[in-house]
């Protein structure tokens, strides 16, 4: 998996606040900080490069006489642009969690704003980003997609611009048939059904969407002469309680309907995102525990009150 900005993804991964400043430039494990003529600007936009990205391990999918590696990440946006070399270093950068050979990788980009002036770099923006290139094959040319080349559904409308979710996945080509029987590999032989949008947020959905959702993306894989069905939820999840457990058992109504349709096939589903996932402790495990914010009161324990649950460090 490959961590976010904004917010840092820890071992479980779990969303942690990240103390950042905005303009401060982050060194990820393996990486060197890029140079400033390297970020990349665009109007009504930032880069990304200001915020801490941290990488994750690969979620590996058993099954089918092998191991199929798949690389997700994620990243919370918050009007700032991402690029190629952002996405490229995300990618690879990292010595345990690189996305090198792998059998699928996936990119979920949450508030990312949609433009005239930024289109036309957002497009490809994964499949440019990947080294061997050659090897894979991206939703992003299918022809179904809202915007040529451009995997994203509009999560909420704002003036003056509209926020989009985005889902880029790259499927390495050992690992697809030509289902079409066309004489050709090409999007529609592995991605079944174009990405959707679905589990939105039931809080204040009555005149607009609330913008918290699960955006899905329908692989299919051939593996040693088998066929496995894997289900991608890139989530953004609402910070109620109440509204999140919703959505969660929106998704659970979601794969138990794959199953019973497809009650022979193999079918994986990976979740991953801005689950909003808060963890608790009880005090006993204070002295084991560090603040994640650079708070005073939290780092000389005066969140562990008697009645009080200690933060979680990471």
């Amino acid at each position: 998996m490959g961590g976010g900005a904004s917010k840092g993804k820890d071992k479980s991964g779990n969303s942690t606040p990240a103390a950042v400043p905005e303009n401060d430039i982050v060194k990820k494990e393996g990486s060197n900080p890029p140079r400033n003529d390297e970020v990349k600007s665009q109007p009504e936009t930032k880069s990304i490069i200001s915020h801490t990205y941290e990488p994750l391990n690969p979620a590996l999918i058993s099954g089918a006489y092998r191991e199929l590696k798949v690389w997700l990440g994620s990243l919370q946006l918050e009007r700032k642009l991402p690029t190629v070399k952002i996405v490229e270093r995300l990618l690879y950068d990292s010595p345990t969690s690189s996305a090198h050979d792998a059998d699928v990788i996936a990119l979920l980009l949450t508030d990312l704003i949609v433009t005239e002036d930024t289109i036309d770099s957002l497009q490809h923006l994964l499949y440019n980003s990947i080294r061997d290139k050659e090897n894979y094959i991206s939703n992003e040319d299918d022809r179904a997609l809202l915007f040529a080349h451009l995997p994203v559904q509009q999560a909420r409308h704002s003036e003056p611009s509209q926020r989009y979710v985005f889902l880029a996945v790259a499927v390495h080509r050992r690992n697809v048939e030509d289902v079409n029987n066309d004489g050709s590999i090409d999007p529609t032989d592995c991605f079944t059904v174009p990405i959707y949008l679905t589990c939105k947020s039931s809080r204040t959905n009555e005149v607009a969407s609330h913008g918290k959702a699960v955006i899905v993306q329908e692989v299919g894989l051939h593996c040693n002469d088998k066929y496995i069905e894997l289900v991608l939820l890139g989530a953004t999840f609402d910070e109620d309680d109440e509204a999140r457990r919703e959505q969660l058992d929106t998704v659970a109504r979601l794969l138990r309907a794959r199953h019973r349709h497809q009650p022979d096939r193999r079918m994986c589903a990976l979740l991953w995102g801005d689950l909003h996932h808060r963890l608790v402790a009880p005090l006993d495990l204070t002295p084991y525990l560090r603040p994640v914010l650079d708070d005073p009161a939290a780092a000389s324990g005066a969140h562990a009150k008697k009645g009080h649950q200690a933060p979680v460090g990471t």
